[in-house]
């Protein structure tokens, strides 16, 4: 397992999923606005979201539960899934 990182255009750390963790993950979105796109389990379709992940009440797991910024509505994501953070 790795994790690339790199500098998006706004100097946030991008994380590109190489079998990004739910501890990696978990980390990036607490208490931060972030771009998530992950892949759908159910299609080929690729979804991004802004979303965040406004207090600390999950342990560890195969999905991550956040809250959907522009949705206004608590989301789960297969942490397989996600292909990056930004």
């Amino acid at each position: 397992m790795y994790i690339v990182y790199h500098l998006c255009t706004r100097g946030y750390k991008s994380v590109i999923n190489k079998s990004m963790t739910f501890n990696d993950i978990h980390t990036q979105l607490l208490n931060e606005n972030r771009m998530v796109t992950f892949a759908s389990l159910t299609s080929d379709k690729t979804h991004t979201m802004l979303c965040t992940i406004p207090k600390n009440f999950q342990s560890n797991s195969d999905k991550v539960v956040v809250w959907d910024i522009n949705n206004k509505a608590w989301a789960d994501i297969e942490v397989s899934s996600i292909m990056s953070i930004a």
